[in-house]
């Protein structure tokens, strides 16, 4: 049986978190930010709690990131890296790649396809 979790923000914010628990993937929509990071952060630690092993973020359908996006996945990648174990990005576009690369954050992730 695969689980998966939608977190959903008001209607304001146009951002959306889909969860595959048994592929540990975290599929982000719109925009990361200030208000969105909390659904981030929750939908991490329950992959967190729940086992270690590698954790994808799916950024394909990601169109913006602030500062506060950027911290809490450089956070994320730092316990996995403490754990172990790997976040890995995927789908990363031209815009959000450029946002990493002027953080000096665009060399530290293991990318997939």
């Amino acid at each position: 049986m695969t689980q998966s979790l939608d977190l959903v923000p008001p209607p304001e914010q146009v951002f959306r978190v889909r969860v595959s628990y048994a592929q540990r993937i975290i599929h982000l929509a719109g925009e990361l930010d200030i208000a969105t990071v909390p659904l981030l952060h929750d939908a991490v630690t329950t992959l967190l709690e729940a086992a270690t092993a590698p954790i994808t973020l799916d950024l394909s359908d990601l169109t913006f990131i602030d500062s506060q996006g950027l911290d809490l996945i450089e956070r994320i990648r730092l316990e996995q890296q403490r754990r172990g174990t790997a976040l890995l990005l995927a789908g990363v576009g031209e815009r959000i790649q450029y946002v990493f690369t002027v953080a000096g954050l665009g060399e530290l992730f293991t990318r997939t396809r």
